[in-house]
């Protein structure tokens, strides 16, 4: 009978179930990050579908109703994108699932065979007259020892056996178990992907059909657009002269400065909020509670309309009535009365500079100094199309940033 051990096949065998394992584990932080995605998405969703429902109660259209639709179907086809990445980790898990099972399957009836045939032969030897007999026979003093070595190594071999098939068994239970909740789980992705896939395509046909309808007005759309560059034209004017002012300010504060930045003419505690503001890029807080960013930073066309807007910042668009608060610790150095009747207010946070504009009420005056979060005013609400949106810029200096990158996600 051949009783070698075959310990490096099974050693083997185990390292492939931990390597895939390991495999496993970095798949499930990507799906980890997967479903983080999704989460966020489902709540932007969810926020857009609000802030739409608003939309809808006035029938009157805009071009601002239309970037809702398609920040809409932008983030659905987000969300169809993550949950097919899902699947896709989901089916190489069943995979790696597969071919484990199949490599334990047969490593498990090879060592049950061998094993039977082990009690075969211990049931034939069992009795311990005939093992003391084996040593007794034995020609000389050194094989009766390696022959009671033998026993005690045969006896601990077929202990070993037992551990190995019995962890070999639970292995393959556990992937069988882990492959079924695979499958579900990838069946239950489908369905989801099915379903965001039909609200997709109704999202598009709501869009193609608000296109329709501002191509019969885009001549008034132009008009409306024509009026709020105006408006970005003066916001620009007071932005850009209150910078001025602001650094004119300084010299006279620290006259020696004249050959100096901005930075530098700073007081020691403003160099320190500027810094903090500086080290903050993507970590500010929004300046509404609610909202999302329906017009984004810099010059681009209307999706579906030979229309063109340069934005100097982000419009955010939100709910009636929402506060409007400062992202950051600073002091207001200006409040700008606009020709449509609201207000903009102007933050100075050391060589930074933050707007919020499009303000029904301000409750703050020039001079006030905020901390973060501290409110500023009440967003307006345009009575035309029911849609409240606050417009908001961040500047280091004269340079304009997109505020997209400097906001927390």
């Amino acid at each position: 009978m051949n009783r070698k051990i075959n310990i490096p096949k099974i050693v083997f065998l185990m390292m492939v179930v931990f390597i895939f394992g390991a495999l496993g584990t970095l798949s499930g932080q990507s799906q980890k990050e997967l479903e983080s995605q999704k989460k966020k998405n489902q709540q932007e969703l969810k926020k857009l579908k609000e802030i739409l429902a608003e939309a809808e109660k006035s029938k009157s259209l805009s071009e601002n109703k239309l970037n809702l639709i398609n920040k809409n179907i932008e983030v659905r086809k987000e969300q169809v994108t993550i949950i097919s990445s899902e699947i896709g980790i989901i089916q190489e898990k069943i995979e790696e699932n597969t071919e484990v099972i199949v490599s334990l399957e047969g490593d498990f009836k090879k060592l049950k065979d061998r094993y039977a045939k082990m009690l075969y032969f211990a049931y034939k030897h069992r009795h311990s007259y005939y093992q003391l007999m084996f040593i007794l026979a034995a020609d000389n003093f050194n094989q009766a020892y390696k022959r009671l070595m033998y026993i005690k190594e045969y006896t601990k071999y077929r202990k070993k056996q037992i551990s190995i098939i019995q962890t070999t068994q639970k292995m393959l239970a556990e992937k069988i178990s882990s492959l079924e909740n695979k499958r579900k789980q990838k069946d239950n992705l489908i369905k989801e992907k099915e379903a965001e896939t039909i609200k997709l395509s109704n999202e598009k046909a709501v869009q193609a059909q608000e296109i329709n309808s501002l191509k019969k007005k885009e001549k008034e759309i132009r008009e409306k657009l024509a009026e709020k560059r105006k408006e970005a034209q003066k916001i620009e004017a007071a932005i850009q002269k209150a910078i001025a002012e602001a650094q004119a300010t300084l010299k006279k504060t620290n006259p020696k400065a004249d050959a100096r930045t901005m930075y530098e003419s700073l007081t020691k505690q403003e160099k320190i909020v500027s810094d903090q503001l500086g080290s903050n890029m993507g970590g500010l807080p929004w300046p509404t509670e609610r909202g999302v960013i329906s017009s984004g930073f810099g010059k681009k066309k209307v999706e579906g309309l030979d229309v063109w807007v340069d934005n100097s910042g982000v419009d955010i668009t939100t709910t009636k009535g929402a506060n409007v608060r400062s992202v950051f610790e600073g002091k207001v150095i200006q409040i700008i009365s606009l020709p449509t009747g609201t207000k903009a207010v102007l933050m100075q946070h050391g060589v930074y500079f933050t707007l919020y504009s499009n303000l029904k009420e301000v409750y703050v005056v020039v001079g006030d100094k905020l901390d973060r979060k501290e409110s500023v005013g009440v967003a307006y609400t345009d009575p035309d199309d029911n849609q409240t949106i606050v417009h908001f810029e961040i500047w280091k200096e004269f340079t304009k940033m997109n505020p997209a990158l400097w906001l927390s996600n």
